[in-house]
């Protein structure tokens, strides 16, 4: 008790004498000394003084840095060394609480040059133990980045950075760990390179932090330190916030590298000011200059010109014009809306048949397309045969089926016979239309035998052609491409079901699509186990054996789970899809796929399917584990962390679910083209909210790059469209056909589009004025699209409801009857023809009008062709119209055993159970 007493009055006493502050006085902290007072205290003739000066600059940190800087021309020694010393720590990231094991970390980069041969593993050593030490390690990374580098040691720094940054920025994120991907995020915001920039500043915009990075970059470049990497990030910056002038004004003096986009155009394009674009212009090596010229003129309004421009060109387009420069006016043509005088051109001149005549198809000039005549000595090679494929479709349209497939035939002999020929060119391109039209009309037997044989004879390499398009294995099987390709591999090597290729695709068809029994499935897993992949079979190396390759492992794999899943032996098929998810992660690649579209790695698809698995028994928290876990080894690609949340929202773990899908349009930063492959997935599966997420950021934050980017923009379009966005669909439709017109050796896969994508951009226009109220200008540009494609099904069937629900029954009318009249008198000059009353089918159950007679159009459509998977859809779908739930959900779900692993059928499904009859209709996979 005693103790207790005298520590009270001992602390009473403390309490007691401490002096209080006189009236008017406040208990501030002494004024701190500025860095001027700092720096002129280096040379105090105190030794205290200089070392405390010289210890509290060091704290100041980048504040002090100008001053010391101006400090190293004194005249007094003693400022200049210390200056000196204080600039070195901080041009290598040393700060006061750097910890000593960085500093030696630092010591070991700085000498990784001793030893010439080990100096690259040297230093990548030393930067990744750097990263590793939080705050501190990164400010010497980030030094690191500024500084004056040989080029070799600079870029393999900042591509070992990026690749450190795009790991673990999302792995940060999703552990809730926001500041530290903050700093790590900050080692791009010194402009290190285009994609670096991108992703600093896709990061900003998701943090709503755009003009705090503006306020830090603007002071950055006012300190004359990297002024290029800062102008860079700031060009980057006001064009994410939309300020266009000062994006040009910053980016005008960059350094622009070789084959580069060209900046300043890519500015005045994106902010729409075609006005002064046409005064800059692209630049010299374009791909059709002449289309751009004319696009650049009617999207600036200048149509006096335009015109002007548009008869020059039809005038200089003679019989003194070459092959190339009569292709040259047609584009430029047909990409602003003049499809009148472009078909003139072709059909005077006889050149381009195979364009001529998706023309012609798409204008319903079947009888001329039929009777069209060229003499064979005025025909490039492959020209009649580019034609004769667009006649097979037409005979196909018009219920010609045993012409159509004679034709097809035709075509694919002389096809064969070119393939053969080593010193034709390449007739790859050619081969991959015939096969998309064979599939479009439902010759899917026809396709899958002419594919079997092309591939047999070497024209569908997977080494040669992959990356330069769809594999034959693409067009027939989609999604499951990779098992059939695989798989079709290993039968061939096993002569199953013989040496004929056309039975063994059939083989894998029946396979792939559950068909066939067990025995067979046995037999086929084992081929698969058995096989040998291309490249072991063209080695002549004995040391090449089975497992040369990881990634043909993981395909193989992929293949037996496909094979399991399909005979629906699901712990078969989960087993396998292990065991190639942890081949894919070896591999780091998947060489097959949409790979080719954005120039991405897919190898993420094996615990995509593992988990699609999973959802399809309803085991959603096992099948969101699934996802994760590929998330986790491929922390920069968004569709496995989407699927996770998606996965557990249908758990019933909503608010982790929904975080997982916002984290989802973080992780790929500014990788525009995982973004547009991500975008692409979306859009299939009718995502519409997410996919509407990632095009805002592809537009505002994204750069675009390489001829890729034209792809990326397709799916925005698709993406916008789908969201009845139609202004940004225009938008993201205009930058995609700009990108084909300027960048060289750039083609569409499909010559239909020269035509159909310039007619996109007017339909996108007619429906986002109708949209907007303005019916006039909205029905003025529709009659422009009909003038030309008088069958435009979608554009009628996208405004007619829309019209109807504004009371202009007149104008709904219009429009309605325009294209009925259309294929009406397509149906009266060809009586058997199943595509005409198809399309009179469909146009009465989008519009909802005349569903009696759509109903007997589109059973006469399917009994004419029974196979059709098309005509089928839409007899599914007039009979939802008409109310017959039953019937329509009877015909549904064969189209779904047919085909399992569509995903709009199954959405379709759940519409024809409950949906309002009047309601859209479910966004489309295709």
């Amino acid at each position: 008790m005693r103790s207790r007493q005298t520590i009270f009055l001992i602390f009473a006493l403390i309490v007691a004498i401490t002096p209080s502050p006189l009236p008017g006085q406040d208990n501030k902290p002494p004024a701190q000394p500025s860095v001027e007072q700092l720096v002129t205290d280096l040379g105090h003739p105190v030794f205290s003084v200089r070392e405390k000066a010289q210890a509290e600059l060091w704290k100041r940190g980048d504040a002090a840095i100008p001053l010391l800087e101006k400090s190293l021309a004194d005249e007094n020694p003693e400022v200049v060394q210390r200056a000196r010393e204080l600039l070195n720590k901080f041009a290598w990231g040393i700060r006061p609480d750097t910890p000593a094991a960085v500093v030696k970390i630092l010591r070991q980069y700085q000498n990784g040059d001793v030893n010439e041969e080990k100096a690259s593993e040297t230093r990548k050593a030393a930067v990744q133990d750097l990263l590793q030490h939080g705050s501190a390690g990164i400010s010497v990374v980030k030094a690191l980045l500024q500084k004056s580098l040989p080029e070799a040691v600079k870029s393999e720094l900042v591509e070992q950075v990026t690749a450190y940054v795009r790991q673990n920025v999302p792995l940060r994120l999703f552990d809730r760990q926001e500041n530290e991907a903050a700093e790590l995020i900050g080692l791009c915001a010194t402009g290190l390179t285009t994609a670096t920039t991108a992703d600093y500043t896709v990061f900003q915009l998701l943090s709503g932090k755009v003009p705090q990075a503006i306020s830090q970059a603007e002071n950055a470049l006012s300190l004359k330190r990297q002024e290029l990497g800062h102008k860079l990030v700031l060009s980057h910056l006001y064009r994410a916030k939309g300020d266009w002038a000062k994006a040009r004004a910053t980016s005008a003096d960059l350094p622009r590298p070789d084959e580069a986009p060209n900046v300043a155009a890519q500015l005045l394009e994106e902010a729409g000011d075609w006005g002064a674009l046409i005064e800059v212009g692209y630049g010299s090596e374009l791909n059709h200059p002449d289309a751009l010229r004319l696009s650049l003129l009617r999207l600036a309004g200048r149509t006096k010109a335009l015109d002007a421009q548009v008869r020059n060109l039809i005038k200089s387009t003679n019989e003194f014009s070459s092959t190339e420069e009569v292709w040259e006016s047609v584009i430029a043509l047909l990409a602003n809306h003049r499809a009148e005088e472009a078909t003139k051109i072709l059909l005077e001149r006889r050149q381009h048949l195979g364009l001529l005549g998706e023309v012609m198809i798409q204008r319903l000039q079947y009888k001329d397309a039929l009777e069209l005549t060229v003499a064979e000595k005025e025909l490039r090679p492959n020209e009649k045969l580019d034609l004769d494929l667009r006649r097979a479709r037409i005979l196909m349209h018009i219920g010609r089926r045993s012409d159509a497939v004679q034709l097809f035939n035709s075509v694919y002999e002389g096809m064969r016979v070119r393939a053969k020929d080593r010193e034709s060119s390449s007739p790859i391109v050619s081969i991959r239309s015939l096969l998309r039209a064979e599939m479009r009309v439902g010759l899917k037997d026809l396709a899958a035998e002419h594919a079997a044989n092309f591939i047999a004879m070497g024209v569908f390499q997977r080494s040669a052609n992959a990356p330069t398009g769809e594999t034959a294995f693409e067009i027939l099987f989609d999604q499951d491409a990779i098992a059939a390709d695989t798989l079709f591999t290993a039968l061939r090597q096993k002569k199953i079901p013989g040496d004929e290729a056309g039975r063994t695709m059939s083989h894998v068809r029946d396979l792939l699509g559950g068909k066939a029994n067990k025995l067979a499935v046995d037999a086929a897993i084992v081929a698969v186990r058995e096989s040998r992949s291309e490249i072991e079979v063209e080695s002549t190396d004995p040391g090449v054996h089975r497992s040369a390759s990881k990634s043909f492992e993981s395909q193989q794999q992929l293949t037996i789970a496909t094979l399991c899943r399909a005979a629906k032996r699901y712990p078969e098929a989960e087993a396998a899809y292990e065991k190639s998810a942890e081949l894919s992660v070896e591999t780091g690649d998947v060489s097959v796929g949409r790979a080719w579209a954005y120039g991405t790695s897919e190898a993420y698809l094996p615990y995509v399917e593992w988990g699609n698995l999973l959802v399809e028994q309803g085991q959603f928290r096992d099948a969101a584990k699934r996802y994760l876990q590929g998330w986790r080894k491929f922390p920069s690609q968004p569709l496995p962390l989407f699927l996770s949340g998606k996965a557990l929202v249908q758990a019933g773990e909503r608010e982790e679910g929904e975080r997982r899908i916002e984290l989802s349009h973080w992780v790929s930063l500014g990788q525009e083209r995982i973004r547009g492959r991500f975008l692409e997935d979306l859009v299939r599966a009718g995502e519409g909210k997410a996919a509407k997420r990632e095009t805002e950021l592809l537009l505002h934050g994204c750069w675009c790059q390489d001829y890729h980017f034209g792809n990326v923009m397709n799916q925005a379009a698709k993406a916008s469209a789908m969201i009845n966005d139609f202004t940004t669909a225009e938008l993201c439709t205009q930058r995609s056909l700009l990108m084909m017109l300027k960048t060289p050796n750039m083609y569409y896969v499909e010559s239909v589009a020269y035509m159909s994508v310039p007619h996109d951009l007017l339909i996108n226009r007619a429906k986002a004025a109708l949209a907007a109220g303005q019916v006039g200008d909205a029905m003025t540009i529709a009659r422009q699209v009909l003038a030309i494609t008088p069958g435009h099904v979608t554009l009628v069937s996208g405004m007619v409801p829309a019209l109807e629900k504004l009371g202009k029954k007149t104008e709904a009318n219009e429009l309605f009857g325009t294209v009925w009249k259309a294929y009406e008198a397509m149906l009266a000059s060809y009586p058997d023809s199943p595509a005409a009353r198809n399309s009179l089918a469909l146009l009465a159950a989008n519009c909802q009008r005349d569903l009696e007679a759509g109903l007997r159009y589109a059973t006469e459509a399917v009994k004419a062709f029974p196979e059709s998977v098309p005509y089928r859809e839409t007899l599914a779908e007039i009979l939802f119209r008409k109310g017959e739930r039953d019937k329509a959900l009877e015909l549904m779900t064969k189209l779904i055993e047919e085909e399992p692993r569509k995903r709009l059928y199954r959405r379709q499904l759940v519409r024809y159970r409950s949906g309002p009859l009047d309601g859209p209709k479910p966004d489309t996979e295709d």
